[in-house]
């Protein structure tokens, strides 16, 4: 989703401090549509662009950036489905999730340093106004499938690993001759690497081993 107008992507790439607090505040409104730990939520700002009238020749339009769109990728918690967490955002609808990103912008410490020309009485004087124009900026939230590639020797490659085992089956004839059957594969219980291996992101790791199981088996 948009963000508010006001606020201008270079602006706000020029204050860290400030993008990094927003970014947090964002991620915790996607969160809450979700009904999910905001932990499993990463918020990416990327620079808008929109046709504008020039002035000097009306029938010409230029492209003018500055905007700041808002893109949330999300995982499905364990005990939860894709499905699941697809649904609770659709049900929250457009204006309530836009009405909780433009108080998350409202409520970030110096945002008025990434709104030029900007107060933050001036930024809250607009606050409906601002949530009707992210609100139409809404877009159904989309399942995508991620192919992941791993080193071998990584620690996630070796939890991926863990995930099956072999096991023999063994059959005792009449004789008392004991002979092998069969190997088959059983799913086992993964350990996950500590959290700062894994970039404090435990929710993605426990979401890719699934899949990653039976990559690493198939490449083994």
């Amino acid at each position: 989703m948009d963000l508010p107008d006001a606020i201008k992507f270079t602006e706000l790439m020029a204050n860290p401090t400030v993008m990094e607090s927003l970014k947090s505040n964002v991620a915790g409104s996607f969160a809450s549509a979700a009904g999910i730990p905001v932990g499993y939520v990463t918020v990416t700002f990327v620079e808008k662009t929109s046709r504008r009238l020039d002035a000097r020749k009306s029938s010409l339009r230029r492209l003018v950036a500055g905007g700041v769109a808002a893109n949330a990728q999300i995982l499905a918690p364990a005990g939860s489905s894709v499905a699941a967490v697809q649904s609770s955002i659709s049900s929250a609808g457009n204006t309530t999730l836009a009405t909780n990103i433009v108080d998350a912008v409202l409520n970030t410490p110096g945002i008025e340093n990434a709104a030029p020309g900007q107060t933050l009485n001036s930024l809250t004087a607009a606050r409906t106004a601002m949530i009707n124009t992210v609100a139409a900026s809404y877009t159904e939230p989309s399942v995508a499938s991620v192919t992941m590639t791993l080193d071998s020797a990584s620690p996630l490659a070796t939890a991926a690993q863990s995930n099956t085992w072999t096991t023999t089956t063994v059959a005792t004839t009449a004789a008392g001759t004991t002979t092998t059957v069969a190997a088959t594969t059983a799913a086992g219980t993964t350990t996950l690497p500590s959290a700062g291996v894994t970039s404090d992101s435990r929710g993605l790791v426990a979401t890719t081993i699934a899949g990653a199981a039976a990559l690493i088996a198939a490449l083994a």
